[in-house]
């Protein structure tokens, strides 16, 4: 029986989602969940996540498939596990799919938050990064950026060098907003590159604090229309935010169908 996973997590203390190679004291989001699955199952067992996120980063929506006998009762299942599972691990939905349904290359798009704060708050040092400068015409100039990358199809600007599945991707939303002293960014593509949101976000966060930012950021997009002295005037590599204030929020998937359900 082929089944969808959906977790949420709090990445702080966890080296990322992918399980990697045993080591002392090294902790995964995957690899803390099939260890707890597996004790209760009595087996090995394999998840395929629809992705990694790195060290650090949270989620509320990812999801992974898993093979389970025939006879499981998913909903007990979910019970024991959330049973086991640390505080800041959480299994929220297990749905029953097609034996066919792929994690990964089902899905249709993601979406990511990206959390910064104006204000210094205890409660949000875990899940946002400090920016107190911020003002209102740096969001103006960050709302445009955000327009900007939407029309944009291949960023390379933003990827690791070790890239090896390609640099297109079609961004199908992208927006800033800002309530009070929370400003968030919201984008959801059909796919990210490895870091990519925290480029988009550090780059975007460089040139907001710029005059006419929002310019040349075009400019760093397209670097042939700008001027000499733009060029110079201008960052010339994107910059990495920190991990702790980014969060994939949802996966979306055509609609998956159970097999026990006409």
């Amino acid at each position: 029986m082929n089944t969808l996973w959906t977790i949420q997590y709090d990445g702080t203390d966890y080296n990322g989602w992918q399980r990697q190679p045993v080591q002392k004291g090294v902790k995964t989001i995957e690899g803390t969940l099939e260890e707890v699955v597996g004790i209760i199952l009595q087996r090995k067992v394999e998840m395929i996540g629809q992705g990694r996120t790195d060290a650090g980063v949270h989620a509320l929506g990812q999801t992974a498939h898993c093979a389970l006998e025939p006879e499981t009762n998913v909903k007990q299942l979910m019970y024991s596990v959330n049973q086991m599972l640390p505080d800041d691990i959480r299994v929220v939905s297990v749905e029953q799919v097609d034996p066919d349904t792929h994690a990964r290359f089902d899905a249709t798009t993601r979406t990511y938050e990206y959390h910064i704060t104006t204000e210094p708050h205890v409660m949000k040092q875990r899940f946002a990064m400090y920016a107190p400068w911020l003002d209102e015409v740096a969001i103006r100039r960050l709302q445009n950026m955000a327009k900007a990358i939407q029309k944009v199809e291949d960023f390379a600007k933003f990827a690791k060098m070790d890239e090896d599945t390609g640099t297109r991707c079609a961004i199908l939303q992208a927006e800033w907003q800002w309530s009070g002293s929370d400003v968030v960014f919201r984008v959801e593509a059909n796919r990210f590159l490895r870091h990519m949101v925290r480029r988009l976000v550090g780059t975007m966060i460089d040139f907001a604090s710029l005059d006419d930012g929002d310019r040349l950021f075009n400019y760093f997009l397209d670097p042939s229309k700008a001027s000499p002295s733009d060029l110079a005037s201008m960052p010339k590599h994107a910059t990495t935010a920190e991990a702790k204030g980014l969060v994939l929020t949802q996966v979306k998937y055509i609609a998956l169908k159970n097999p026990h359900i006409p």
